[in-house]
């Protein structure tokens, strides 16, 4: 038997540097389009690639996002003050030579402009804040004077208005026509080729599809091309046919059909309906797909969910080819060579998944689905775990407002890519990852409140799941947590349950089929969950937070899973969130929680008899909703990370030594802070913070950029971890290496497949660093065990860890 415990020495009379952060955002935050609506693409920078601006309804936010020439795009936030944002556009409004942006609010009756600075900053000005459901916004020089006029669209009154432009953006209101029931589309062309601007439109209510004729001094005529396309959406013009005039095209959504109108070149409109299976189309888009010159249609249709291509033959009949399927909710589709390969490429938004696609064309007209926003609703957990195998920390999200769970592929260089888990996991709270089948990967818990149930998902081992659920029987259950409850060698699940007041362990057979058995029914409002051994018997207690009792209580587990209910406070007023870890260095595990109606951060610190102490480390974080801890400086003590709800906060608390603490916020902009969690993200050596934020919708990192001192500077670990036994198979020994982010107590248990513990090695307190042991095939009184698969675990700062050894001979 052999260890080492390398560079522990370095660290005396070290001073540890303040850990600084830099916040990245992973997902959601500005890269969010709650309610995706409208789409324009525009170059808006003038680097000579397209990029695409966005309104989404739901969250009131106007963006743009910077294509790099590649295909590659970087959010920006324009406005988040577009309540119920239905329509974007791009002109230079105020003459300067860029490119400024428009946008028409429904639930805020606001037109307005983002005047571009020239480096893509916005300032917001207000055109008007009285367009009574403001649905559609275009800009041109209506009257010719040489600055950029407005007209828009006003659902709620019925009503198309043109702004004029006095040449200094201030802005004298015209009316077009209040004859329009509820208008939702409305764009100027020259319809009657005279020079002057006309304009046209399309009403929902009445089925309208109507132009206005410009008289050449904006005043305008009437003229209806139909009142019988049932539910018009959308119009648009183009030369459908190549024969020089303006032609017409309209979106039916309750006939399922997209109409052209026909112009003969004497301003006769002949109509004829070139697409009819599209369940309640939206919009229309026309563009030449497959370069044989002709017009071809794009369309999103929001009861289907389909964005499609639809072929002209060149004699005006259309065959749909899908490009996707699963657009939940589509409202916009435009086309444009995102990736300047010579092919145009479709990019279009989705309400209901609050998704901006793009698709990009691979020249044969088969389209690869990139995400660009979607991300998490309401995004309440956050976790990290390598899932995919590849050696690097991937992040995992629960979220309540779309019901998903996600997973975040780690590319280095902070970059990630979406994948969902699940997308019916109903009011998702929680998330937790650890290797439930014994296979060696890492596999995914999540509850779904909504659905009552609590779900696991097998890994593959390449980060693709299947879903398998648990026969519960719990009333909204709240957070999940993986543990070897019952020392068998494998990983049970731990759930707390906020409608029954229960606090279950469900036992794992080692396979991944699951058995419930019910702690206690008696925690009231159970928030919280988790699992430590507090008395040091060697076996796996078990403890909980619950909001409507106030209490922090904890279950002792005699070694046979019955367990006794203690009491370690009933006075965390609303208490949220408990976590364990070894805070004092005294080999001991002591208790932290937060608690929302005292604003508290408590720690309960063990005598070593499962005896606490009450320490109030702060009264003052203005709603707190989840406690964590993990030496996030590389000092050898235990830090504290608090998500604050009411105070958008990411807290850090520094653990000083002699139970002080100093505290410090990361942010103050995530949104709803909900959950907060630690991992090396970047794989530099430090512990960087990670938080889910629900108001917007944020999965964040906060790069650990700190100089920690020779420790950090010598590759300490910056958080625990087990590496799978070297050599394996083995025989006659094979070494167990462990990465160590803490002084703290470190026990070694192996375990046979049937849960028998054949042999314990406590290598008390363990420093910072690369823990080695070397084992040599025995139990504990020296006999050599038969060959087999063994489990070796080992509790760790914040969690268990487990790897597999087959012994052969």
């Amino acid at each position: 038997m052999r260890l080492a415990i390398p560079l522990c020495f370095l660290l005396v009379g070290l001073g540890i540097a303040q850990s600084t952060f830099v916040p990245h955002t992973i997902a959601g935050g500005e890269e969010t389009a709650y309610g995706a609506y409208w789409i324009y693409t525009v170059d808006l920078d003038k680097d000579g690639d397209m990029d695409i601006l966005s309104a989404s309804k739901y969250d009131g936010r106007i963006a743009w996002r910077e294509n790099d020439g590649a295909g590659h795009f970087t959010p920006h936030i324009i406005s988040l003050d577009a309540d119920g944002a239905r329509s974007v556009f791009a002109a230079d409004v105020d003459g300067d030579n860029d490119i400024d942006v428009l946008s028409a609010s429904r639930y805020d009756d606001k037109i307005a402009w983002y005047e571009n600075d020239g480096s893509q900053n916005f300032t917001p000005h207000i055109i008007s804040g009285v367009e009574d459901g403001a649905y559609d916004v275009f800009a041109l020089d209506l009257d010719g004077d040489g600055d950029m006029d407005v007209l828009s669209a006003a659902r709620n009154d019925d009503t198309i208005k043109w702004f004029e432009n006095n040449g200094f953006e201030q802005f004298t209101e015209h009316v077009v026509t209040d004859g329009v029931n509820s208008v939702r589309s409305a764009h100027a062309v020259d319809m009657d080729n005279d020079g002057d601007w006309d304009i046209i439109s399309a009403s929902y209510a009445d089925d309208k599809i109507a132009w206005f004729e410009n008289d050449g001094n904006q005043n305008f005529s009437e003229h209806v091309l139909s009142n019988n396309v049932n539910g018009a959406r959308q119009v648009v013009t183009t030369d459908m046919d190549g024969d020089g005039d303006i032609d017409v095209l309209a979106t039916s959504s309750a006939d399922d059909q997209v109409i052209w109108f026909r112009n003969d070149l004497l301003g006769i409109f002949s109509e004829f309906v070139v697409v009819s299976d599209v369940d309640n189309v939206y919009t229309v888009f026309p563009v030449d797909m497959d370069g044989d010159n002709d017009m071809d249609l794009l369309t999103a249709s929001r009861n289907d969910d389909m964005i499609a291509w639809h072929e002209n033959n060149g004699s005006f009949t259309f065959t749909a080819h899908v490009v996707s399927d699963h657009a939940d909710g589509a409202r916009s589709v435009r086309a444009e060579d995102f990736d300047r390969d010579g092919d145009m490429d479709i990019v279009s938004a989705s309400v209901n998944d609050n998704k901006i696609t793009w698709y990009q064309n691979n020249g044969s007209l088969s389209f690869t689905e990139i995400e660009l926003s979607g991300g998490p609703a309401h995004a309440y957990s956050v976790y990290a775990a390598d899932l995919d195998g590849d050696n690097d920390t991937d992040v995992l999200s629960a979220s309540s407002g779309d019901n998903r769970i996600l997973w975040y592929e780690n590319h280095g260089n902070n970059l990630f890519t979406i994948h969902t888990i699940d997308d019916s996991a109903n009011g998702s709270l929680s998330v937790h990852a650890a290797d439930l089948d014994g296979d060696g990967d890492t596999d995914v818990i999540a509850s779904a409140e909504d659905n009552n149930t609590v779900n696991w998902y097998a890994n593959d081992g390449s980060g693709h799941f299947t879903i398998q659920p648990l026969n519960t029987g719990l009333d909204r259950p709240n957070v999940v947590y993986a543990a070897d409850v019952d020392r068998d060698g494998d990983m049970d699940i731990l759930c707390a349950s906020y409608g029954d007041n229960s606090i279950s362990w469900f036992e794992n057979n080692g396979s991944g089929q699951f058995t419930r058995f019910n702690i206690t029914g008696s925690a009231l409002g159970a928030r919280s969950v988790f699992a430590a051994d507090l008395d040091g018997d060697g076996d796996t207690d078990v403890l909980s937070a619950s909001k409507n009792d106030n209490r922090i209580a904890w279950y002792e587990n005699n070694g046979m899973q019955v367990f006794t209910p203690h009491d370690i406070t009933n006075n965390a007023l609303t208490a949220y969130s408990v976590f364990s870890s070894d805070m004092d260095n005294d080999g001991d595990l002591d208790v932290l929680s937060v608690s929302r109606r005292d604003s508290s951060l408590a720690l309960y610190i063990n005598d070593g008899h499962a005896s606490f102490s009450t320490q109030i480390i702060s009264a003052s974080i203005n709603g707190p909703r989840w406690v964590h801890a993990a030496d996030v400086d590389g000092d050898n003590d235990m830090d504290i990370l608090v998500a604050a709800a009411e105070g958008n906060q990411v807290l850090l608390f520094t653990n000083e030594g002699e139970n002080v603490y100093t505290r410090t916020t990361l942010t103050d902009q995530a949104y709803d802070a909900r959950s907060v969690y630690t991992a090396d993200v970047n794989g530099d050596g430090k512990t960087d913070v990670l938080s889910a934020s629900s108001a917007d919708s944020r999965i964040a990192w906060y790069e650990n950029t700190s100089p920690t001192g020779i420790a950090n500077a010598q590759g300490l670990p910056g958080y625990f971890r087990i590496h799978a036994p070297y050599p394996n198979p083995f025989n006659p020994e094979t070494t167990v290496r462990v990465e160590w982010p803490v002084a703290s107590r470190l026990i070694i248990d192996i375990y046979t497949t049937r849960g028998t513990r054949v042999r314990h090695h406590d290598a008390g307190t363990h420093y910072p660093g690369i823990y080695q042991w070397t084992w040599d095939g025995r139990d504990d009184s020296g006999k050599r065990l038969s060959s087999g698969l063994y489990i070796i675990r080992i509790n760790g700062p914040g969690g268990q860890q487990s790897a597999k050894a087959l012994l052969l001979k």
